[in-house]
Parts: structure tokens; C-alpha cells; sequence
């Protein structure tokens, strides 16, 4: 039976006066760090990415923290650059073989926002999911082609380490557990879950050098036993696709010792969760997918070019299976976007945005290609997480995981430059 609990909104909100004297503190304290340090400023974003969930309407408008943190860090990188001048064409990287592709998706989901049955929620999500993230990926270019990426991985430790502390609060209360017996932690289902948990672990076990390794390892230790409990065999899958990715850039021993984490890994998964597989029809997550699946085609075939319009499909999917009631109990309730990250892009953002998301991709592999060192195995490894999980979630269009997404672009650019092809210690 399905049971409510599995979309429960475990979000914090802001409604007490103490709570908006205490977020404007923490905004001020970020944009006078930014001003000094803009690196850091916009490591605090990255560590506080779980936050999004923190929300509050400011002047009669829905907001977030992470919105917030975001534009005391940007404020704070603006106002630097007023006094101290802007980054020259010489001290930043060169984005060209982005923008074009980045100006047909800020064009294209712009239009499918515009043409939605709600636009005022289309529009609220293109900020929130399409035109911040960009913002984000054109800050990181900007601020460290000249200085070293280790405040990035102080962030992606962070981010871990917020979810980790929210998820010990919860179990606290018992709201953390789902009632199919999954780890939730702070979001409505576990497979949300497990998608920034993938990103973050990756980032984590892959950082081609040598530093924080103590921090690190209990850091993955931590993260790895947080994903086990979620059981999202999408998260396994884009985990294992990772590690398989990462062989090339690591030296003989590292890829041993990988080769030899992945066999074991694949066998204990096969053991645990074959039989679900095999017999998904018994398995409610699952089995909701071919249905899902199914409609968000006929959304495609009714509107191919701007889909029902961001945040749409479940509304859609509840009409179009209004006369089936197994689907209308069992899976509507699931179906708060196509499950598949090229079929959100176009049943929600349309055509243009599914043309320009390939396009990006492609100049990620290009870029990854002519940059080769051990630093690519960064954006390598995440860019094959994030794909392999969209198979079966959205991996990029949600407010964390969209964020994560333009890092990732934005690592294909900035990481330094190395003679050593690959990570041998």
C-alpha cells in the first residue's frame, strides 16, 4: 500500500521573527567573507546546497536560504570587483565554448516557463533550477582560474556534513525513515536523497590530490554508510559507473584497489537487491516507472516543442490517468517529474533545453578530452554519476543538484593545468 509518509516535506520554515534576524546575520557574515575572499564565499554556497529546503516568503515572495546565501555571495563578488576592478580577459577563464549553448538553454526554458499553464511557478523555477545555477557556473569561472580548487572540496565536505547532522536530527525525531524502511534524511523520498549524495561522495573519494585525507576518508566512510541505508539502486548505479570511469586517470595500484571495491560492491548489491529487481512488480519505487515513463511520451507527443511547463508533470500525469485507479493511487502520488532527466528536460523545459543540455555535455567531453590530466577525473567522474542516475531520477533539475551540475561544467574550466596524466599516490 502507498503510504503518505513517502512525500513528506521534512523542510524547515521561516516564519518566527528570531529565525529572519539570525538568516540576515548569516548574509551579511557571507558577504563580508566574499569581499576578502571570494574562493570561500563561494564554497559556502556549495556546503550549504542541502539548505534550499530552508525556506521562507520575503516580501510575499517563496524564497530559500540557499537563494539568499547565493545572492550575499554574488553581492559580495560584485562589490569587490566594483572597487578592485573585474577579473581582465587574461585572469579569467575563457567560457566561449559555452555560451552559446548556454544562451539557447537560458532561452529555451525560459519559453517553456512563459508558455506553462502556471507561470508564476514556471518562472519562480527557472530562477531557482536554470538561471542561478548558470550565475553560479559564470562566479566560479571568474573567481578561480588563478586560485587552487581545495576551498571547492572544503564545500563538497560540507554539504556532507550538513546532511549527516540534518539526518542525525531527524532520526532523532523519527522522521527520517520512510515507511518502506529507507533513509530519507531531510528530503521527501530516499532517491532525492541519494542524488546529491552520489555528487558529494565522488567529488570526495576522487580528489586527484593528496590533502585533508583524514578528513576525507571518514567524510566517504560517512557518506557511503548514509547512501547503503537509502537503498536507491540508482544512487549504487551511478556510484559503481563513477569508480568505472575513474580507472583510466588512477595509476596501477589505485586501480586494483578500485577494480577490486567494485567487484565487491557489485556482488553485495546483486546479493541484496537482485531479487527486487527480478521481481519489481513487488517493488512499488520500481514498478511506478514504466507508467510514468509511458505518460511523459504522450506529454511529449501532445506538446514536443515547450511540454506542460516546469513543475507541470504530476498535475498532467494525475489527468491523463484520472481513469485508471491503481495509477491514480499508487503512482500519481510518485510522479512529481518524469524519473528521467532527459524526459524532465523535455516534458517540463522543452525541446530547446533537451538540445542544449546535449550540446553541454558534448563540450564537457571535448573540454575534458583536450584538458586531460589527473584533475579531469573530477568532472569525468561526477558528469557520468549525474548521467547514469538520470536514467532514473532528475539529476539536474532541482535546486542542489543543479548547482552541482554547473560546478561540475564550471571544473571542466578552472582546474589547474598538469603534466601527470594520472593519480598515482
Amino acid at each position: 500500500m502507498y503510504d503518505p509518509r513517502i512525500v513528506m516535506e521534512p523542510t524547515i520554515h521561516i516564519q518566527e521573527p528570531w529565525m529572519w534576524a539570525g538568516m540576515i546575520v548569516v548574509m551579511i557574515a557571507a558577504f563580508i567573507v566574499t569581499r576578502r575572499r571570494p574562493d570561500w564565499g563561494l564554497a559556502t554556497i556549495i556546503a550549504a546546497l542541502p539548505l534550499y529546503q530552508v525556506r521562507g516568503d520575503m516580501f510575499g515572495l517563496p524564497t530559500t536560504f540557499l537563494e539568499l546565501l547565493f545572492g550575499a555571495v554574488i553581492l559580495g563578488i560584485l562589490s569587490r570587483w566594483l572597487v578592485k576592478g573585474a577579473p581582465g580577459p587574461k585572469e579569467k577563464v575563457v567560457t566561449s565554448s559555452y555560451d552559446r549553448w548556454i544562451g539557447l538553454l537560458l532561452a529555451g526554458s525560459l519559453l517553456a516557463a512563459l508558455f506553462s499553464s502556471d507561470i508564476k511557478e514556471g518562472l519562480g523555477l527557472w530562477r531557482a533550477f536554470i538561471l542561478e545555477p548558470v550565475i553560479f557556473f559564470y562566479a566560479v569561472t571568474a573567481v578561480f582560474k588563478k586560485r587552487d580548487p581545495k576551498p571547492l572540496l572544503v564545500g563538497v565536505i560540507g554539504a556532507l556534513g550538513v546532511l549527516t547532522i540534518w539526518t542525525l536530527y531527524l532520526l532523532g525525531v523519527d522522521r527520517a525513515i520512510s515507511y518502506d524502511d529507507r533513509l530519507l534524511g531531510p528530503y521527501q523520498t530516499a532517491n532525492y536523497f541519494s542524488l546529491l549524495l552520489v555528487p558529494l561522495i565522488t567529488m570526495i573519494l576522487v580528489w586527484p590530490r593528496r590533502e585533508l585525507v583524514i578528513i576525507r576518508v571518514l567524510a566517504a566512510v560517512t557518506g557511503l554508510s548514509i547512501l547503503f541505508f537509502t537503498n536507491s539502486r540508482g544512487g549504487f548505479m551511478a556510484l559503481g559507473a563513477a569508480i568505472l570511469v575513474a580507472l583510466p586517470f588512477l595509476g596501477r595500484r589505485l586501480r586494483m584497489i578500485a577494480i577490486s571495491v567494485l567487484v565487491i560492491g557489485g556482488v553485495a548489491a546483486a546479493a541484496l537487491f537482485g531479487p527486487k529487481l527480478i521481481n519489481h512488480h513487488e517493488d512499488q519505487v520500481v514498478s511506478s516507472r514504466p507508467p510514468i515513463w509511458r505518460e511523459a511520451g504522450n506529454v511529449i507527443k501532445a506538446d514536443p516543442i515547450f511540454g506542460v511547463g516546469p513543475g507541470q508533470f504530476q498535475d498532467e500525469f494525475g489527468r491523463r490517468v484520472a481513469n485508471n485507479h491503481d495509477e491514480t493511487l499508487y503512482i500519481a502520488p510518485q510522479a512529481h517529474n518524469a524519473h528521467n532527466v532527459w524526459l524532465v528536460a523535455w516534458t517540463e523545459w522543452g525541446f530547446l533545453t533537451v538540445v542544449s543540455l546535449i550540446a553541454i555535455i558534448i563540450t564537457m567531453i571535448l573540454t575534458i578530452k583536450r584538458r586531460f590530466s589527473y584533475w579531469m577525473i573530477l568532472p569525468s567522474t561526477v558528469l557520468i554519476a549525474i548521467l547514469v542516475h538520470g536514467m532514473v531520477d532528475t539529476a539536474i533539475f532541482k535546486n542542489d543538484l543543479a548547482m552541482v551540475f554547473w560546478l561540475v561544467v564550471a571544473m571542466t574550466l578552472i582546474l589547474p593545468k598538469a603534466k601527470e596524466k594520472r593519480v598515482v599516490t
